[in-house]
């Protein structure tokens, strides 16, 4: 199995993000004082090569660079690779919709409902859809 960056085509984007580890702004005052330190601990740049060697993806340049990332997984230098080009979706108030049309799908395309290249194109139609119909100035789009 061979793993390869997403070819550039219109933008020289790629949408690769995923949930990250949260810590929540809204935690008791009495745990605030804590959950800074715990995120001041995470982030020293060896408990992030660490992190990136047990399978985690780092948060760090210097540990996303690292043997320790590159190393640990097959698919893990192409990520590297792929991080400057990275634009997720999950901050825009659309979110929800975009990820329901997404995942719709995705499945339709998985389980043989619809061709691979149909269902891309029908994402790609009603996300575009569904940005532009809001009031983003400059128009729609990520």
């Amino acid at each position: 199995m061979g793993f390869a960056p997403l070819p550039s085509q219109k933008t020289n984007l790629v949408p690769l993000g995923g949930m990250g580890m949260h810590v929540s702004a809204y935690s008791p005052k009495a745990n605030q004082a804590e959950a800074l330190n715990f995120m001041k601990w995470f982030e020293q740049a060896d408990i992030q090569k660490k992190w990136a060697a047990a399978g985690g993806v780092p948060s760090r340049t210097d540990a996303l660079e690292s043997p320790e990332f590159l190393n640990a997984g097959p698919f893990n230098k192409v990520y590297a690779d792929s991080v400057p080009r990275m634009r997720d979706m999950w901050n825009v108030p659309e979110y929800a919709r975009l990820v329901d049309i997404e995942n719709t799908n995705v499945n339709a395309a998985l389980n043989g409902a619809k061709k691979p290249k149909d269902a891309l194109d029908e994402i790609a139609k009603q996300q575009q859809s569904v940005l532009d119909s809001g009031n983003r100035k400059g128009g729609g789009g990520l």
